[in-house]
């Protein structure tokens, strides 16, 4: 009786493709975001190197303190998917609160009430992964975690021809018209753009358009010809 019991007994089921789908989504969005987040500073939120750099430094800066913090609760409190669950909903309402703030100093508060929960949703994820496939196999965490590869890879890789690929046509006309007004503007300068002088000519970069503009070279300043001083000491013709 007992061997037929055991026979007939099923075998835990491990949530393996649900746990690969979660980490394929996630870092999918993750190579959407990191990747490109810099340039969306640069070039469309019109900072500086400087401010720039300092905004990407929030994300680390904050995790420092945030996944140590996290990590205490969802071991103190025993519930990592009610603590994952919320960190995830957290990130989800920053990455969307990015997309409204402007200036230096709202982007740099952004980024960091993004990064007090985003930063540390990897860290309990594998908390709950590990979790869930106890006893699964050696194997199983690899079989998972890679997914999680694949979806940053694939994003890395094709984001930017899927963005060029279905940008919308109104989209793509205003910006030739941007770039048509900031090229023709020659008497005012953009309020974003930046000089740099080459020998003659100085170029001009507008921020908001992305394009490179010629400018005409400055009139060289009128310098007065002076005669020539005779010194004191000059033999008399």
């Amino acid at each position: 009786m007992d061997s037929a019991v055991d026979v007939t007994r099923t075998p835990p089921a491990f949530p393996i493709a649900p746990l690969s789908i979660y980490w394929f989504l996630y870092f999918t969005g993750l190579g959407i975001f990191y990747p490109f987040y810099s340039l969306y500073l640069r070039d469309n939120a019109g900072l500086s190197g400087t401010q720039v750099g300092i905004v990407m430094a929030t994300l680390p800066l904050v995790g420092m303190v945030a996944q140590p913090l996290w990590g205490q609760i969802a071991d103190r409190s025993g519930a990592r998917s009610t603590v994952l669950a919320l960190l995830t909903v957290g990130s989800a309402l920053g990455y969307t609160a990015l997309t409204s703030l402007k200036g230096f100093t709202a982007l740099v508060l952004g980024t960091a009430a993004l990064a007090a929960a985003a930063t540390a949703v990897v860290p309990v994820s594998l908390s709950v992964t590990f979790a869930a496939l106890r006893g699964a196999g050696p194997h199983a965490f690899g079989f998972v975690r890679v997914w999680g590869t694949i979806g940053y890879l694939l994003a890395v890789a094709l984001f930017p021809w899927a963005l060029q690929r279905w940008t919308p046509a109104s989209a793509v006309a205003s910006s030739r018209s941007m770039s048509r007004a900031c090229i023709h503007t020659t008497s005012r300068r953009c309020s974003t753009a930046r000089a740099w002088r080459f020998g003659p000519a100085t170029t001009a970069r507008c921020r908001c358009t992305n394009v490179w503009t010629w400018r005409r070279p400055r009139a060289p300043r009128s310098t007065s010809t002076r005669p020539a001083r005779t010194s004191m000491h000059s033999p008399p013709a």
